[in-house]
C-alpha cells in the first residue's frame, strides 16, 4: 500500500483513505470516526527507536563551528522537538508498507518535504516554505532586537550586585524559581545556602529582573551584573549558522531547526549566559560552582570555562531523568569530558544507573540526595473518590489532559485537575471536573491520578494510588520513570475505560530511586576545593 501524504488546504473530495491523523499543530477537520485510534502509541514507539539516530545527528551539529549555542545538537526533550518530528518520518515511513491506506495530514513545510522523500509515500503539493521562512527570519530580528536591548538595560540595572559576591568562595549557579527565597532558600539546594556560610548564590541570565532583585543579597546576585552592555547590543546579530551545502539524513529537519531557533531569543540568550558565566568565573574565582547539571549547551561552555580557569566543577542531577532526556548522554559532547563537570552528583540510585548506561563513569557519580523530592505521603485508594489529573507544565499537553478530563467527567465520575504552578490554564469548571485547591500530597483519598509529564505520576505511584500515564495523540510527553518502574499508560480513547477499574501500582519506595540530602558529602565536596575559608555545618 501508499501513504497519503497532504496539507490541510490540499484535501481532496475524492481521497480514499482507512484512516488519518494530524502531525504536531496541525488542525484539520476531517471525520473524527476514522481517525487512527492508535497514534499516540505508534508514535512513541517510534520516539523510542529514534534515540540513536538523535545521538548521532546531535554528535555531528555540536561539531560544527557555531552551533554551542545552539539547543538542537544537545537533544533535549524540552529544549527542541527535533526527536518528535523525526518520529512523525520514521512512523510514516512504516506505514507506507501497512495493509491499510493512512492519510498524514501536515502542515509543516520542512516535515512534510522529510516524510515526502520516503519511499511509497503519495504526496500532494507541499506547504509553502518560502513565505514561512519569512516570517520565521522576521520574527527572529525582532525578537533579537528586542532583548538585545533589555540585556543592555538588565545588566546596568543589575551591575551593583557584583559586590553580592566575594572572591575564591564556592558558588551554586541556580535558575530563577519561584520558589527560591531572599532568605537563601533554593528551589534547586535546598537549605544549602543556610548550612554552608561562605557559599554563594549566582543566577542564571533566565532569572528576571524583578526575581533578580527580590532574591539578591548578601551573598546572593544575577550572572546579568557580569555583562557588558556593548556585548548585549552586538547579540541583535546572533544566530546559529551552519555551512551551506552540507546535507545529512534528516537534512530537511535540521534545516527546520536552524529556522527555528533563529526565530526566537535561544542562540541569543544562550550566547550572553556564555559571556556573563565566562566574566563572572574569570573575575571571581570560585573555588568551585555548582548547578543544576541537564548537559545544556551553556553548560559546556561553563565546564570548558571552568578547566581553564582551574576552578572544580559539580553537576547536581537535581530531577527525573528517564529514558526520553537522551541530552544527559555522555556521547552528545564533541570533547568528551572537556565539557562535562568534573563530578556528577546523583539525586539518588534510581537515576544514577541510568546515566551509568549513557556513559558516565559510576566513580565520577556518588550520590548527594534529593533536594527537591521528598517522601511523598501515603493517600488512600478509595474506588468512588475523585479522579486527579494533574496537568503537564506543556500547555499542549495539558489541554489534551484537559479534553480527556471532560471525557471522564461526563460519565458522572468527579474529576480534579491541578495546573502547574508555572503554567496557570483558564478551565471553564462544571459540578464534575473542578480545579484541586489542594496539590497532590495533600489528598487524603483518591481513585486515581493521571499525569503526563513531571514527577507527579511517581510521587502517586509511590503514595500508592492507581496511576495512569496519559499519552496525546499529537506530541509525546516525555517519560520521567525510572528503569524498572512502569505506569500503565491510556490516550483519549482509551481513558474512561481505563479509570472505570484501575489496577493498584507495584510498590515503589522512596529510596529506591532517591537518597536523603547527605549533607556531610556536599560539605566535603565545597570544601575539598581548596577554599580556605570556614564553613558553618549545622
Amino acid at each position: 500500500m501508499t501513504l497519503l501524504l497532504r496539507h490541510s488546504r490540499d484535501l481532496p473530495q475524492d481521497l480514499e483513505f482507512d484512516f488519518w491523523f494530524p502531525v504536531t499543530d496541525t488542525t484539520v477537520n476531517l471525520p473524527p470516526g476514522s481517525k487512527w485510534p492508535d497514534v499516540a502509541t505508534r508514535l512513541e514507539q517510534a520516539y523510542d527507536r529514534c534515540a540513536d539516530a538523535c545521538w548521532e545527528t546531535g554528535l555531528a551539529l555540536a561539531k560544527e563551528p557555531g552551533s554551542e549555542i545552539a539547543r538542537t545538537p544537545t537533544m533535549g526533550a524540552y529544549g527542541t522537538d527535533f526527536r518528535l518530528m523525526m518520529a512523525w518520518v520514521v512512523l510514516s515511513a512504516e506505514l507506507a508498507d501497512a495493509a491499510e491506506r493512512y492519510l498524514v495530514v501536515c502542515n509543516d513545510p520542512w516535515v512534510f518535504r522529510e516524510i515526502a522523500m520516503r519511499p511509497d509515500v503519495v504526496a500532494g503539493s507541499p506547504p509553502g516554505l518560502i513565505a514561512a521562512k519569512a516570517r520565521l527570519r522576521l520574527r527572529g530580528l525582532l525578537s533579537r532586537s528586542r532583548n538585545a536591548f533589555r540585556l543592555l538595560a538588565t545588566s546596568l540595572r543589575l551591575r551593583g550586585q557584583r559586590k553580592n559576591v566575594l572572591p575564591g568562595g564556592p558558588a551554586i549557579l541556580v535558575y530563577g524559581h519561584p520558589g527560591s527565597k531572599p532568605d537563601g532558600a533554593d528551589a534547586y539546594f535546598g537549605d544549602l545556602l543556610d548550612r554552608e556560610t561562605s557559599l554563594q548564590r549566582v543566577l542564571h541570565s533566565d532569572c528576571s529582573l524583578g526575581l533578580a532583585r527580590i532574591l539578591s543579597g548578601p551573598r546572593t546576585a544575577s550572572i546579568h551584573a557580569w555583562g557588558s552592555p556593548f556585548f548585549a547590543l552586538s547579540l541583535v546579530w546572533t544566530k546559529w549558522r551552519r555551512k551551506s551545502g552540507k546535507k545529512e539524513s534528516f537534512a530537511w529537519l535540521v534545516d527546520r531547526a536552524v529556522e527555528i531557533e533563529n526565530s526566537g531569543a535561544g542562540p541569543l540568550m544562550t550566547r550572553w549566559q556564555m559571556h556573563c558565566q565566562d566574566n563572572w568565573i574569570k573575575g571571581v574565582r570560585p573555588s568551585v560552582v555548582a548547578w543544576p547539571w541537564e548537559n545544556f549547551a551553556w553548560e559546556r561552555a561553563l565546564c570548558r570555562t571552568a578547566k581553564r580557569q582551574g576552578v572544580k566543577t559539580i553537576g547536581y542531577q537535581h530531577t527525573v531523568v528517564g529514558c526520553h532526556q537522551i541530552n544527559f548522554a555522555a556521547c552528545l559532547n564533541p570533547d568528551g569530558e572537556t565539557s562535562l563537570p568534573d563530578t556528577i552528583v546523583c539525586n539518588g540510585p534510581g537515576y544514577r544507573r541510568e546515566l551509568e548506561a549513557w556513559g558516565h563513569p559510576a566513580e565520577k557519580m556518588p550520590i548527594g540526595g534529593a533536594f527537591r523530592v521528598s517522601v511523598p505521603p501515603l493517600i488512600a485508594h478509595v474506588a468512588d473518590a475523585p479522579v486527579y489529573f494533574a496537568l503537564s507544565g506543556l500547555i499542549p499537553i495539558a489541554r489534551a489532559q484537559i479534553e480527556a478530563a471532560q471525557d471522564v467527567a461526563r460519565t458522572g465520575r468527579l474529576v480534579l485537575f491541578r495546573d502547574h504552578p508555572m503554567y496557570p490554564m483558564d478551565i471553564g469548571e462544571t459540578d464534575f471536573l473542578s480545579r484541586a485547591d489542594k496539590g497532590l500530597r495533600e489528598q487524603s483519598e483518591l481513585s486515581a491520578v493521571v499525569y503526563s509529564t513531571g514527577t507527579s505520576g511517581l510521587e502517586a505511584m509511590m503514595s500508592g494510588v492507581p496511576t495512569i500515564r496519559f499519552q496525546p495523540d499529537d506530541r509525546v510527553a516525555v517519560q520521567v520513570l525510572p528503569e524498572g518502574v512502569t505506569a500503565p499508560t491510556a490516550n483519549r480513547n482509551t481513558i474512561v475505560d481505563m479509570l472505570r477499574n484501575p489496577a493498584l501500582p507495584e510498590a515503589v519506595s522512596w529510596d529506591q530511586i532517591f537518597a536523603p540530602v547527605d549533607y556531610a558529602f556536599w560539605h566535603s565536596q565545597l570544601s575539598e576545593a581548596g577554599n580556605d575559608k570556614a564553613y558553618c555545618l549545622v
